[in-house]
């Protein structure tokens, strides 16, 4: 199954209490998706499998059980303890995800696991270069919109109508063993569907109430609703267990199976096909019980979005559909017996997948090495946002899912964002809730930066927190086709932390202003050009966000006369031991301003070729006292290496003689590297580490 053709739902963000055939309870945590997902102990990221028996194994690299079940800590034996201790825990995590990923990419890379994709068919021609991706004779990529001069380019999405009203066709579907919990399921789903203000389980509002609401009233949708319909099969005949090599095979089945009755009760599918193609625009399906997203019921189907051509009539065809589960996954964690219906909110982020939109969460969970990459994670309906929902007495998740951002109501042509510029007025941004977003573009049509303000309100009830957001746009159209657009580096949609930590722990600190950090001047590109503009004085006023902005620069910083700038033939002489590549630093962070460069004499640290780089083009760092413990520089061909054990989210800015900013780079990791070649022939530089939009340490730098 290739997930240029496929779109899921990501597993639930919260932990799950799962009961053993013996009564015992093991807390776990599943990672991933449709496509590649695994499940690891909740108290220690442990990997673990079921047996046949249903019990938790501790598994091995290849995710096979190893026969050592699985108890709570606290409850833990000898044998077991002594079992974890002699095993490396953490790396068979890493064995076993680098061996399932390579396996995903060969699947992906045989079209023949998703004949589905390749078959002829009798759909419209319009059907080959809809979605993009795989169409019916392979891949096939949807020219892009005409672009504006020096304006951020609009994803490109599919066809499927994005203004006026529209008709939607919902199908309930149940199993040979597991039946709807309510008797009047059509008519709760029509009011869960359509009905204004809708507040049953926790709900927020409708899933129309969602979409009118995000669009502005551009986008008008109404739901029909079909069945329930009982399908020949049990659930698990259906489920994601059905085939190990295309994990949507039994949904594709499902739903087929659905649509054959409609068929055969002569449904009139003409008001579902918008565009006048004879093909339906999408069909979703909500399937009886639990999904195997957000419970341990992994024989469950889950949630996603898929490809399932079939001719229904002589005039319709059908093609693309969506589904999801009849039952909270989290209220029925904690009671079997629950009849609370799952949220509106994974409904919205599948039937977002119809409209174009793709996952906002590393779909790959490859990131950097063992981790996947830092996402938006709840503040983005996309990526765990469609889980969001304020505590509840239903115990539900995905009754409030985020709000639309400005970027991806600009990608479905909903918001015309204002342009974010340098100004000696006070920017005043209103709520997201009122449609307004602002743009700071570059000189690169694909890369650009959009701001937008959420209030804890309405559908945003169940952000983390409310504030300013900053969205980092690095727009890459293979990787939007392929559905991995934060799976490559640089992400696609980056949320910049205003805390500077790249962490789920903190994630109430993400919006500015937070922790007294109420500014930015991390604008810049991938490559490390700045963008020229900070943002500061940033303050909630009411129901809107404040903030002033100026251009980014530095005090002029002055030649120094001090020894320090030195370097006589003698100390060179003497430096012949040193480490190599290892050059010296002058920190200057002491001083009172950046521009007031400390005096006196001091030791200073050379290469063991520092006489050849003296007369070469190699910078230098010059050496005032030696670097902090917390942050060490060094210049290594050409490069400035930083490495610093201080956590979180830092800025490297490196200023010439005049205080204009050369390059700026951002890094979560312990070291990162920055080539300096562009600022050659420059007489000093400065550089700054900044954490949390504080500069923390300040270098004096020599070019020579």
């Amino acid at each position: 199954m290739g997930s240029a053709s496929a779109w899921a739902i990501n597993a639930a963000p919260f932990l799950i209490n799962s009961t053993q055939p013996d009564g015992s309870v093991v807390q776990i945590r599943k990672v991933g998706n449709e496509h590649f997902n695994y499940t690891l102990t909740g108290e220690d990221s442990v990997l673990v499998v079921r047996d046949s028996l249903g019990y938790w194994n501790y598994a091995d690299e290849h995710g096979k059980k190893t026969g050592m079940r699985v108890h709570a800590k606290s409850k833990r034996g000898t044998k077991e303890k002594n079992f974890l201790k002699k095993r490396n825990s953490r790396q068979i995590l890493e064995k076993f995800r680098e061996k399932r990923l390579k396996q995903l990419r060969e699947q992906q890379a045989d079209t023949s696991l998703s004949p589905m994709m390749l078959q002829s068919s009798s759909t419209s021609p319009q059907m080959a270069n809809e979605w993009g991706g795989w169409g019916w004779g392979g891949w096939t990529q949807p020219e892009d919109p005409v672009q504006n001069t020096n304006w951020p380019k609009q994803p490109t999405l599919n066809t499927v109508q994005k203004e006026g009203d529209v008709r939607g066709l919902v199908i309930l579907v149940q199993f040979s063993d597991i039946k709807f919990k309510r008797d009047n399921a059509q008519e709760e789903y029509l009011n869960y569907l359509n009905q204004e203000g809708y507040s049953n389980y926790g709900m927020i509002g409708s899933a129309r109430d969602f979409f009118i609401k995000n669009s502005s009233g551009k986008y008008r949708p109404t739901f029909d609703v079909a069945g329930p319909i009982t399908l020949k099969g049990t659930r698990d005949s259906y489920g994601s267990l059905v085939d190990s090599r295309n994990i949507a095979a039994g949904a594709v089945k499902a739903v087929k199976e659905a649509m054959d009755s409609l068929v055969a009760q002569n449904v009139d599918f003409s008001p579902y096909d918008s565009d006048g193609d004879h093909v339906v625009d999408f069909v979703y399906m909500i399937y009886a019980g639990v999904g195997s997203a957000d419970t341990d019921v992994q024989s469950a189907i889950w949630p996603h979005s898929y490809n399932a051509p079939k001719r229904l009539t002589r005039n319709y065809s059908m093609d693309r559909y969506a589904c999801s589960s009849e039952i909270d996954g989290q209220a029925y964690m904690r009671r079997k017996s629950t009849d609370a219906l799952s949220g509106i909110g994974t409904f919205c982020h599948e039937f977002s997948h119809v409209l174009g939109l793709m996952d906002h969460y590393d779909v790959t969970y490859s990131g950097t090495g063992t981790k996947p990459f830092y996402t938006p994670g709840r503040w983005d309906l996309m990526d765990a946002g469609s889980y969001d929902c304020p505590t509840n007495k239903y115990n539900t998740t995905s009754c409030s899912p985020a709000n639309m951002s400005a970027f991806e109501r600009y990608s479905l042509g909903w918001l015309e964002p204002r342009r974010l510029e340098i100004s000696d007025t006070t920017f005043v941004l209103k709520s997201i809730l009122e449609n307004d977003g602002l743009v700071l573009t570059s000189d690169n049509d694909n890369e650009y930066y959009f701001v937008d303000f959420r209030l804890q309100e309405d559908f945003d009830k169940g952000l983390p927190n409310q504030g300013l957001l900053i969205w980092h746009i690095n727009y890459n159209r293979y990787n939007w086709m392929a559905n991995e657009v934060n799976s490559h580096d640089p992400m696609g949609v980056d949320l910049v932390e205003a805390d500077g930590r790249a962490d789920s722990y903190t994630v109430s600190s993400d919006a500015f202003p937070t922790n007294r950090v109420n500014s930015f001047n991390g604008f810049v590109k991938s490559n490390g050009d700045s963008l020229g503009l900070e943002i500061y004085d940033i303050q909630i006023v009411d129901d809107h966000v404040e903030f002033k902005t100026r251009g980014k620069r530095v005090s002029p910083v002055p030649e120094s006369s001090s020894s320090s700038a030195k370097v006589s033939s003698s100390s060179k002489a003497e430096s012949s031991s040193s480490v190599k590549d290892t050059l010296s630093v002058q920190d200057v962070s002491s001083s009172s301003q950046v521009s007031s460069v400390l005096g006196s004499s001091s030791s200073a640290y050379h290469s063991k070729n520092s006489a050849e780089s003296s007369s070469s083009e190699e910078p230098m760092i010059l050496s005032k006292q030696p670097v902090s413990a917390a942050a060490h520089l060094s210049v290594v061909n050409g490069s400035l290496m930083v490495n610093t054990k201080i956590a979180g989210r830092k800025t490297v800015n490196l200023f010439d003689m005049n205080g204009t900013l050369l390059m700026t780079k951002s890094f979560s990791e312990e070291s990162c590297e920055i080539r300096m070649g562009s600022t050659r022939g420059k007489a000093v530089a400065i550089v700054t580490l900044e954490h949390n939009g504080r500069v923390i340490k300040s270098y004096k730098v020599r070019m020579n």
